[in-house]
């Protein structure tokens, strides 16, 4: 898989390095770590475009952090290449996507650094909604022993099976486990079970539903980790009750899980720019979440 790691050599992006590390197949992970340097700041409503000096400098710098990134993943026998680009972080990474035909983009998200929050919006939430690919939004990392604990979100949507393919296609089943977990997001109906009692057809009709809806969910779940298993990975599934971010950053918590796996369900760039969703509370949250999206970038 052609993998873009966008990296400012700052924090979170070298937890991201150190995540892709560790969970990537050396053999699959083909990576190119990208830089990006500013010689215009973006003018605002009050404030007129800033020329940026020291332009051969900027250069330079983007050029080495690109550079310490790929012999990072170098020496973890990984192949890698570096790219740098001039311009506006959020729209030279989502450019580099669509140009490159990469299947993941990796980046951090941390508060500094124009992988942070900017006075027009962040540049890793900007790329979450924009991208036409999966993102891998690293906030930190520890340093772990033992297989990657990732807890993948299955629904049912297309966006959820292109994030559990996207995992599939980079991820070394070697050095991962999966908890595959399937939220049933309306609350169950309960009826009396005394003998005798005969529940109001309402009452019947809504317990039908919601039969139909648990037993979807455990499709879900099985077909996740049917998938899963199949790519080699060591994987178990649990369906759940309740809100599907709620429950799933609890389940992530209770497991200590280093990577969250779920799809996105936004709808062109409309839809993607609305926040308050489910893949949105959880980047926002959760240690590394990928984001699956539908999208005809090619897989290499």
């Amino acid at each position: 898989m052609k993998i873009l790691f966008a990296t400012d050599g700052l924090s979170p992006s070298l937890s991201a390095g150190r995540l892709l590390e560790r969970i990537a197949d050396p053999h699959r992970a083909d990576v190119t770590t990208f830089s990006v340097f500013e010689t215009v700041v973006r003018s605002t409503p009050d404030w007129p475009p800033i020329v940026l000096e020291d332009v051969e400098r900027r250069a330079q710098w983007a050029s080495e952090t690109a550079e310490d990134a790929a012999q990072a993943l170098l020496r973890g026998d990984f192949k890698a290449e570096t790219l740098t680009a001039n311009g506006d972080p959020s729209e030279e990474i989502v450019r580099a996507v669509e140009r490159g035909g990469f299947g993941l983009t990796v980046m951090g998200a941390g508060r500094r650094g124009w992988l942070g929050n900017l006075l027009l919006g962040s540049v890793s939430l900007h790329v979450l909604h924009s991208s036409p690919s999966s993102v891998l939004i690293v906030h930190e990392t520890e340093v772990r022993h033992g297989p990657a604990r990732i807890l993948l979100g299955a629904d049912g949507s297309t966006g959820a099976s292109l994030a559990r393919q996207t995992l599939a296609d980079f991820a070394d089943p070697e050095r991962c486990e999966v908890r595959v977990v399937a939220v049933a997001h309306e609350a169950p109906v309960f009826v009396s079970q005394m003998p005798g009692v005969i529940a109001p057809p309402s009452v019947a009709k809504d317990l039908e539903v919601t039969r139909a809806l648990a037993e979807r969910v455990e499709r879900y779940a099985e077909e996740a980790v049917t998938h899963l298993r199949a790519a080699g990975f060591r994987t178990e599934g649990r369906v759940k009750d309740g809100h599907p971010a709620g429950q799933l950053l609890d389940e992530a918590e209770r497991w200590n899980a280093e990577l969250v796996v779920l799809g996105s369900r936004g709808l062109g760039s409309v839809g993607r720019a609305l926040l308050g969703s489910v893949s949105d509370r959880i980047v926002r949250r959760a240690p590394a979440t990928l984001v699956g999206r539908n999208s005809e970038v090619a897989r290499a």
